[in-house]
């Protein structure tokens, strides 16, 4: 009886020690990191300076020297929203409410600084000439770049205060909201 207890034991062991190597074999092949793919990596440059510089001079070609019309600096969705936001007020017979505005734009803007019946970058329908003397990358994400903007009316003394989101467009950069708060 002692014999066969010690063939059994004996066994045990031996089919023990094999599962323990299959088991080390299935976790090396498990922790063993899979090669990267290097090509399916995007990698987002960070362009701020460039999108600071384009913005800076983007504001003051537009309003200094009217060039560069909302259109061609602007998202197609942003310019879409501005003009809805001057509709509110100047629309013929207000092709847009308020309520109609809130509800179409809430979910990808801020409505409550759209400028409602204000012109682009600006709220002054009189206006001289401007400069920007603040223009701070507040945020990154991506090749998205928010920044912190104050632009200057030299001639009206007034200062509007402005977080202006710039995206990266091919080769340049667009403006896709503008945060209005005076």
């Amino acid at each position: 009886m002692s014999v066969g207890l010690i063939l059994s034991i004996t066994a045990c062991n031996n089919s023990s020690s094999t599962s323990n190597e299959k088991k080390d074999t299935v976790k090396t092949t498990i922790t063993t990191p899979p090669p990267k793919d290097t090509t399916s990596t995007v990698q987002h440059v960070d362009e701020s300076g460039k999108a600071k510089e384009w913005l800076v001079n983007m504001i003051l070609e537009h309003i200094n020297k009217d060039k560069f019309p909302m259109k061609s600096v602007t998202t197609k969705d942003y310019n879409e929203y501005k003009q809805d936001a001057l509709d509110v007020v100047y629309g013929d017979d207000h092709v847009i409410s308020q309520e109609q505005f809130d509800k179409k734009w809430k979910a990808k803007y801020d409505t409550k600084h759209a400028g409602i019946g204000t012109g682009f970058l600006i709220s002054g329908q009189d206006y001289g000439k401007v400069k920007v003397p603040v223009c701070e990358l507040a945020k990154r994400d991506g090749d998205n770049y928010y920044f912190k903007t104050v632009i200057e009316d030299i001639q009206m003394k007034i200062k509007y205060h402005r977080d202006i989101k710039v995206v990266k467009a091919g080769e340049s950069f667009l403006i896709d909201d503008v945060v209005e708060y005076d």
